[in-house]
C-alpha cells in the first residue's frame, strides 16, 4: 500500500508540474518599451468588423481569471461616425455572465484600422 501511495504522489507532482509549465506558456511578460507597431488593415470598414467574435485562444489576463466562454460583440454606433461599440462577456466560475462595455473610435485619417479603445470602468 505504501508503494502505491508513493507512486500516486509522484504522479500527482508530475501532473502539477506539467500543468504549471503549460500555464506558464500562456503568459507573455515584457519589460522595456513596446514593440514596433505592425501593419494595420488599409481601407478599414467598421461594418465588416461588427458582430459577435468568439475567443479561441488568449493570453492570461487578471480580469479573465477563472472565466471562460469569452465573447466580444461589436456594433456600429449610429450616433457617432467612425465609432464602434463593444460589449465583452464571459462566464464566471459561478456560472453567471459578466460584461464590460466600451467603444472604439477610428483615429486614422488615411483609412487604416487604427482605433482608440475606451472601456466604461465603474
Amino acid at each position: 500500500h505504501l508503494q502505491s501511495c508513493k507512486m500516486n504522489s509522484a504522479a500527482a507532482v508530475l501532473l502539477a508540474c506539467l500543468c504549471l509549465a503549460a500555464h506558464a506558456q500562456a503568459f507573455e511578460v515584457s519589460f522595456g518599451s513596446c514593440p514596433e507597431k505592425g501593419n494595420t488593415v488599409a481601407n478599414f470598414e467598421p461594418g465588416r468588423y461588427v458582430g459577435p467574435w468568439y475567443e479561441i485562444e488568449r493570453y492570461a489576463q487578471i480580469f479573465e481569471l477563472l472565466g471562460k466562454c469569452a465573447t466580444a460583440d461589436y456594433r456600429e454606433d449610429k450616433d457617432v461616425e467612425g465609432r464602434v461599440t463593444v460589449t465583452n462577456t464571459m462566464r464566471t466560475i459561478f456560472n453567471t455572465n459578466v460584461s464590460q462595455s466600451g467603444y472604439a473610435d477610428i483615429t486614422s485619417t488615411d483609412g487604416h484600422a487604427e482605433l482608440n479603445v475606451v472601456f466604461n470602468v465603474p
